[in-house]
């Protein structure tokens, strides 16, 4: 799903000031990819040619030189497709300005029309050609700092609900918060890995009441959760275990439901071995900076989902 709306750069037909925005954009951006641009945007009669642009090749035999005629079309607010009828004369457009190559800069995509067009082209007249086309472009801004930057002022509003729904560890620490499983070492604070972080209990006689925390760990599911279990019971086999995803503990709302929790067991006089208060205490630092930041649309719906049952206070 698209993450930057286009319609946020402002309409190039419409003489409101700002009608060069997605020339100027085209011009940053393909500097950003590493061309060099030759040309610039300017107001007036264009002769098919928006930006200019050099790309230095590098070989075995030295550099090579290829000189880009770009097109920018920006139909985002309309929502076309950009046809040949827009993208008229390529091979004389090319001659007249002595470029070597069309690159097309579109806040659409290309029709297939236009597609047959310039692959007949390549085929025919070896031109070379490329097309930056609305999800490319996102891709390679949304996938280093520079580019989000870039991202952030030209598409604020859509970058403000990026950040939001992808949200980053704060950074609050000197280095990298981490919790390595206890068993495999696996980082379970990347998202992509599935970890839990348990609790084994010592229960009083007639299991109605926790009576001392023994043992917090953090464990891959599956086979490592396990080992673990398997260990733990060796050395106590009466403890009682519970657990909570930490991917879960990671939501803002869950985080305080999850600490309270704590804090009325230390209320009720229930007891922390000093190995499972050193734990607690490791966990509960390293998972904040994955905290200290807005709920995701698919965590509120989660926290929905989780059905917390006690109040916190």
């Amino acid at each position: 799903m698209a993450v930057l709306d286009f319609k946020e750069i402002p309409e190039a037909h419409l003489a409101t000031g700002l009608q060069d925005t997605f020339e100027f954009f085209a011009r940053e951006f393909l500097e950003f990819m590493g061309f060099k641009i030759i040309s610039s945007p300017d107001r007036g009669a264009d002769g098919g040619v928006d930006l200019i642009v050099e790309e230095h090749r590098h070989g075995i035999r030295g550099v090579t030189i290829v000189k880009w005629l770009v097109s920018c079309k920006h139909k985002a607010h309309s929502g076309g497709s950009v046809t040949p009828t827009v993208e008229q004369n390529i091979i004389d457009r090319l001659r007249t300005h002595n470029c070597d190559a069309f690159l097309g800069f579109y806040s659409t995509i290309p029709s297939s029309g236009l597609t047959t067009n310039l692959e007949g082209f390549r085929s025919n007249s070896n031109v070379e050609y490329f097309i930056y086309d609305k999800e490319l472009i996102e891709r390679h801004l949304l996938n280093s700092s520079e580019g989000i930057s870039m991202a952030r002022r030209f598409f604020p509003l859509s970058y403000v609900e990026w950040e939001q729904e992808s949200p980053k560890p704060a950074l609050i620490f000197d280095g990298e918060p981490s919790l390595k499983c206890h068993v495999c070492n696996t980082e379970l604070l990347e998202k992509e890995n599935d970890g839990i972080v348990v609790s084994w209990e010592a229960m009083n006689s007639d299991y109605s009441k926790v009576m001392q925390i023994e043992y917090v760990k953090w464990v891959c599911k599956g086979s490592c959760d396990d080992t673990m279990r398997n260990r733990i019971r060796r050395l106590n086999p009466h403890l009682i275990d519970s657990w909570e995803d930490i991917v879960d503990v990671t939501i803002p709302v869950k985080y305080i439901e999850w600490v309270m929790a704590i804090f009325n067991e230390l209320h009720r006089e229930t007891k922390y071995s000093d190995e499972a208060f050193r734990n607690i205490k490791k966990f509960m630092i390293n998972i904040f900076p994955h905290v200290s930041r807005h709920l995701t649309t698919e965590e509120k719906a989660r926290m929905k989902d989780l059905a917390m049952l006690e109040p916190w206070f």
